[in-house]
């Protein structure tokens, strides 16, 4: 049998496309602070070094990726719409996982080259 409460999660297109926003949002912050700094290729990291303290910590996009609040299928499903999304756009975009020492990997996406996406328009 099925449990409700999963189809009900399963069904919850609602709280996906809030996730969605809130993902596109950032991003989108994001891409114009670098490309206003001439930086044309860069990630955005769930996760960074501190060499301060000689260990890793979130960053402000973790919550924000991981689509908190919502099941690991649902939020794997609002990261490969975002991938798309940016993709059908013209981005050269991938999910990484980024080394940030003492043993710790954090997901995040790379942006290629962002100015051969307004290529051809």
């Amino acid at each position: 049998m099925i449990d409700k409460n999963d189809l009900k999660d399963w069904l919850d297109e609602s709280s996906r496309n809030k996730h969605f926003q809130k993902i596109k949002d950032f991003i989108n912050r994001e891409i114009r602070k670098h490309a206003l700094e001439g930086e044309k290729t860069f990630y955005i990291s769930t996760g960074r070094a501190c060499n301060i303290k000689h260990t890793h910590e979130k960053t402000p996009f973790y919550n924000i990726w991981h689509c908190e609040g919502l099941s690991r299928d649902n939020a794997r499903i609002v990261q490969n719409r975002i991938i798309e999304g940016y993709k059908k756009s013209g981005f050269d975009i991938e999910k990484v996982f980024i080394d940030c020492g003492w043993h710790s990997n954090y997901e995040g996406i790379q942006f290629k080259n962002i100015h051969n996406a307004i290529e051809g328009d």
